[in-house]
């Protein structure tokens, strides 16, 4: 009777061990379908995570941006690191979007960046960089782009058709955009270069020893300029200057237009033809050169 009694309990045991098994099995299988649907809920979006992260550099590293679809805000601080923060906003679906590449090259180069030529549907992103104030800026390609009080140089190429604004610039400046507005105000820098395709170009109280402005057939705007040489170049557009206190330049002007030279600027001579002329601004010792085909050129003094 106890033999029999034992072998009806093992049983029992036996069968409740199977029982646990299958709940057990079942609920694995559960979690692991769920987690299995929150990954492809996550990525049927077709937009990976924001990057929000902070590398440590030096005092003065050289940071190189890209992404043609991105609207780029650099700022400056003394911390030496540098920090990224993406944000992305999206119009209905997309697809083909690639995550944001964030990396070091070399002991003090930083790397942000990404290619996203074949992404299709609506998207609008934001990438905000903190720099130190002596970093070395280049951005390879950018739907537009602010930036704000960089001791080091930054070379500047935007594919997009959206602004460049850059102020408090206190390192050499390369820019190159489109058509997008160019807008530099508060420089004082060795040299300032601008090619901006068929947009406008302004400045503001912008001193440097050589300045080089061209455009296809935008405006060029400046005031409170002090150049010691260059020249501004535009095919069709007009060129308005107002030269700062301390500027003493010679300006050679070329246009089929009319050129209009306010006081205490002097027209100096007529050249050849009717479309040159030399206005002379202080002692006149360095050279600025201005050609534009069809645009009037006029030239006055800041406040004047």
């Amino acid at each position: 009777m106890d033999s029999r009694r034992a072998t009806v309990l093992a049983a029992l045991a036996a069968a409740e061990l199977v029982i646990l098994g299958l709940i057990f099995s079942s609920l694995r299988g559960l979690a692991h379908r769920g987690s299995a649907a929150v990954a492809a809920t996550t990525s049927s979006s077709g937009i990976p995570a924001d990057v929000h992260t902070t590398l440590v550099t030096s005092r003065s590293p050289s940071v190189v941006l890209r992404d043609g679809n991105a609207h780029f805000h650099i700022s400056t601080a003394s911390a030496g690191n540098v920090r990224v923060d993406e944000t992305t906003t999206t119009d209905g679906d997309v697809d083909g979007v690639r995550p944001l590449n964030v990396e070091r090259r070399g002991t003090n180069a930083i790397s942000i960046g990404r290619n996203d030529e074949d992404f299709e549907g609506s998207m609008h992103r934001d990438i905000a960089v903190v720099v130190p104030f002596d970093a070395t800026i280049e951005v390879d390609d950018c739907a537009s782009l602010d930036l704000n009080g960089l001791s080091g140089s930054a070379t500047i190429v935007c594919t997009g058709d959206q602004p460049v604004e850059i102020s408090n610039q206190h390192g050499n400046l390369q820019v190159k955009n489109r058509d997008g507005r160019v807008s530099i105000i508060h420089m004082g820098a060795g040299r300032l270069e601008v090619d901006n395709g068929d947009g406008p170009v302004e400045l503001s109280d912008v001193r440097t020893d050589f300045l080089i402005v061209k455009t296809d057939d935008g405006h060029v705007e400046g005031t409170g300029i002090v150049a010691g040489n260059g020249s501004i170049q535009s095919g069709d557009g007009n060129v308005a200057l107002s030269f700062g206190s301390g500027a003493n330049v010679t300006v050679g002007v070329d246009t089929d237009a009319t050129v209009t030279a306010v006081p205490p600027l002097q027209v100096l001579r007529i050249g050849d033809s009717d479309s040159e002329r030399q206005v002379r601004f202080g002692s006149g010792d360095g050279r600025l050169d201005i050609k534009t085909d069809d645009g009037s050129v006029s030239l006055a003094a800041a406040g004047v």
